[in-house]
């Protein structure tokens, strides 16, 4: 009966062992290795998935790339980063890594491209023509300048090119006023627009210039009044420049032959003036107030002789005349009366021909750009 017992008790403890045994031994679950983007769509449109290269494409009517939302589908128990739904700036390439469960990683290149063609900013007047002849166009001032053989320009009508896909106003073809300046203003297909300032001078007789020299230049005394722009349109069209006065001896000579040009004082007044007469010479303020350049040509930037009011300084002990309680030669001690941009607006150089309230004849005062004057022009 005992030897029965122990056989017994033997056998359950084989069956426990081989019951531990069979627990060990059960089937390990594996981790799912895929990680692939299935799906990539922004604002409704599916991208382009190449498997095999894992880039992603995609093209969109929208300029705008720089901050799009996209909506992303990858594998099962995979993970994806950036997030989907989370905006990104897809005016560069973005770089997706989806992660799968068993943490292997495959990365994505996607690129966003736009379908719309960008708008056009080209604004130039690129041709400028009246009656044949063709004008100087300034690219960089935005300036342009016509010399014609005819003394009426209340009336012509301009041919001008610009700039594919762009407008003009005034139109091509319209006849205009050009016995004073005349702003074209040029908009691209993009809207933005540049404003070209058209300056056209006319024939003049012989009688109404006077012609002297210094110091081996030429100089013009013209007996037309015109805006201070228009005379300098006017100087460039006959080779020259309002004249940029640099020192006394110059001042002087150029003060002398005006006493002898037979000016009628009354047919060149600046108003704001203190109603004196006066002529154009090649200084202006007119891109800075305060900011007194020599720029005869109306062209480029100038060379700068005086920054400031009355109480300013010169620069570059440039030489300069303002207007002053006494007609003594200028000195560190003058006290200057001009400028004073009377009223706002007095942005042009003249010379004084027979003093006002403020100065002596020969000295310098700043008037409206927009008075009518005659004026001198200097050749190089």
């Amino acid at each position: 009966m005992k030897l029965i017992q122990q056989q017994f008790i033997l056998l359950a403890f084989f069956l426990v062992l081989f019951s531990c045994s069979d627990d060990n031994d059960s089937t390990l679950i594996e981790k799912s290795t895929a990680k692939e983007i299935t799906d990539f769509t922004i604002d409704g449109v599916k991208a382009t998935i190449d498997k095999t290269t894992k880039k992603i494409s995609l093209k969109l009517a929208k300029q705008n790339l720089t901050s799009l939302t996209p909506t992303i589908q990858i594998s099962d128990k995979a993970t994806v980063s950036p997030k989907s739904g989370v905006a990104q700036d897809f005016s560069k390439a973005v770089t997706y890594t989806v992660t799968a469960e068993d943490g292997s990683k495959e990365s994505y290149e996607v690129s966003v491209s736009s379908t719309n063609t960008p708008k056009s900013d080209a604004k130039e007047i690129t041709e400028f023509i009246i009656d044949g002849k063709k004008a100087t166009i300034d690219k960089t001032t935005k300036k342009i300048t016509l010399s014609l053989n005819k003394t009426d320009l209340t009336s012509l009508t301009p041919t001008i090119q610009i700039s594919d896909k762009a407008t003009v106003s005034p139109k091509s073809g319209v006849a205009q006023d050009f016995s004073k300046a005349v702003t074209y203003t040029v908009t691209a297909e993009d809207g933005t627009t540049t404003a070209y300032n058209v300056s056209v001078t006319g024939a003049t007789t012989s009688t109404n210039i006077s012609t002297f020299t210094h110091n081996g230049k030429k100089y013009e005394i013209v007996k037309e009044a015109k805006t201070w722009e228009a005379a300098a349109a006017f100087a460039v069209g006959r080779g020259g420049y309002l004249t940029e006065v640099n020192d006394k001896a110059e001042q002087d000579a150029i003060f002398q032959a005006l006493n002898k040009a037979s000016i009628t004082m009354t047919n060149t007044v600046a108003p704001d003036g203190g109603g004196g007469a006066y002529v154009w010479i090649g200084g202006n303020d007119i891109t800075t107030e305060g900011s007194w350049v020599w720029n005869g040509n109306n062209q480029g930037s100038g060379t700068p002789f005086w920054t400031g009011n009355r109480t300013g300084s010169v620069v570059n002990s440039a030489y300069v005349n303002w207007g002053r309680q006494t007609n003594s030669p200028v000195d560190a001690s003058s006290k200057f009366n001009e400028p004073d941009n009377f009223g706002t607006g007095q942005d042009g150089l003249a010379l004084s021909l027979n003093g006002w309230p403020l100065g002596f004849a020969g000295q310098w005062n700043d008037v409206d750009h927009t008075n009518k004057l005659f004026f001198v022009i200097e050749f190089n």
